[in-house]
C-alpha cells in the first residue's frame, strides 16, 4: 500500500517539569546552618567572649548542636525535593557555595555582635533564584571549555 496515511502517534508527550527555587533555597539554607554550627563550636573554643564559664561552653556546643541538626534535615530535605536534577552534582554547586558564604559571614556577624546586620548575608539568596543561577551556571560551564 503505497497511498496509505502515516501513522499518528498520539501518545501524551510530558516534557520534565521545570525546577523550583525551593530545594535551591533550602539546600543554601541548610548549608547556612551548618557553617554557622561549626563557627560556633570552633568560637566557643577560641573565644573567651563567647563562653564565660563552663555552662556557657555547654549552651554553646548545645546550640550548635541543635543548628547543626536543623542545617542537616534542611538538607536530606532538599535533595529529597530535587527532581531529575538530583543526579547532577553541578546543580549542588551554587547553592552550597551561597550557603557557605551565608553562614560564614552569619556566624561572624552573630560573634561581634552586630544584631543590626544579621539579616544582610540572606541577600546573597538572590544569586539561587534561577535565572541569575542559569547564567552564572553557563558562565562556569562556558569557562571550563566545555561546549553545551
Amino acid at each position: 500500500m503505497t497511498g496509505a496515511r502515516p501513522r499518528r502517534h498520539n501518545a501524551p508527550v510530558h516534557p520534565g517539569r521545570q525546577p523550583t527555587i525551593v530545594p535551591d533555597i533550602l539546600l543554601s539554607l541548610g548549608t547556612a546552618a551548618c557553617v554557622m554550627s561549626a563557627g560556633f563550636v570552633v568560637a566557643s573554643f577560641t573565644d573567651s567572649n563567647v563562653t564565660a564559664s563552663d555552662a556557657g561552653r555547654q549552651l554553646a556546643w548545645l546550640f550548635a548542636a541543635a543548628l547543626w541538626m536543623a542545617g542537616a534535615v534542611t538538607l536530606l530535605l532538599a535533595v529529597g525535593l530535587l527532581r531529575e536534577g538530583r543526579k547532577r552534582p553541578g546543580r549542588y554547586i551554587l547553592p552550597l557555595a551561597v550557603g557557605v558564604g551565608i553562614g560564614a559571614t552569619e556566624a561572624a556577624l552573630f560573634l561581634s555582635a552586630a544584631g543590626a546586620f544579621l539579616l544582610a548575608p540572606f541577600v546573597l539568596l538572590v544569586v539561587v533564584v534561577h535565572p541569575v543561577h542559569r547564567r552564572t551556571a553557563r558562565l562556569f560551564h562556558h569557562q571550563d571549555g566545555h561546549s553545551g
